[in-house]
């Protein structure tokens, strides 16, 4: 299942999910995830990462019987426990599982939104990502902040950019901010 000691090891988007699934299925109560959450919490910590914004979905906790909040009380617990301990904070967000359609998505809306209960879908889209201002992508040191990075603003074009901004920003990481990557007009200068 794994590649390496972080990664799945996967052959094309519908084995990755089928590797999760597996992955996922041994979690199975709300102190799995205040477990899970504490401890890559704590992982990260030791590499003097001090915020993570995370994805989260709350479907593998309800097919194992977990409501919305008691999933959500494992998760927000672990990550009370990680910042009081190690001064990491931590943000969620909330996502659905495309592979197991928008109806599993529209279900967990209503059960954290009831007033979404006399609503009905008009659209729906997958992908839309976060988009600066001007529309394009920032790729960066955080000059206020030692040792810290900031990649976003792919919006609908993040699958096709997220190449040369993967490259880009862990260029920086690894050589003190510096990366072949040419990321002059991306960066917070042009604000």
């Amino acid at each position: 299942i794994f590649g390496s000691k972080y990664a799945y090891a996967w052959e094309d988007f519908y084995d990755f999910i089928k590797k999760y699934d597996i992955v996922t299925s041994v979690i199975h109560t709300p102190e799995d995830y205040r477990e899970l959450t504490y401890n890559y919490l704590k992982e990260c910590a030791l590499e003097d990462v001090i915020y993570i914004e995370a994805m989260i979905s709350s479907t593998h906790a309800k097919l194992k019987g977990m409501t919305y909040d008691s999933f959500l009380g494992g998760v927000a617990e672990g990550a009370r426990q990680a910042e009081e301990e190690f001064g990491i904070v931590s943000k969620y967000i909330m996502n659905g599982i495309r592979h197991l359609g928008p109806e599993s998505v529209y279900n967990t809306a209503k059960e954290v939104f009831p007033e979404v209960q006399n609503a009905s879908v008009d659209v729906h889209t997958a992908c839309l990502r976060p988009i600066i201002s001007d529309y394009l992508p920032l790729v960066d040191v955080i000059p206020s902040l030692h040792n810290a990075f900031i990649v976003t603003g792919g919006a609908k074009k993040g699958i096709l950019l997220a190449p040369a901004m993967g490259k880009a920003i862990s260029d920086m990481i690894s050589n003190n901010g510096k990366t072949d990557i040419t990321i002059k007009n991306y960066g917070f200068s042009r604000f």
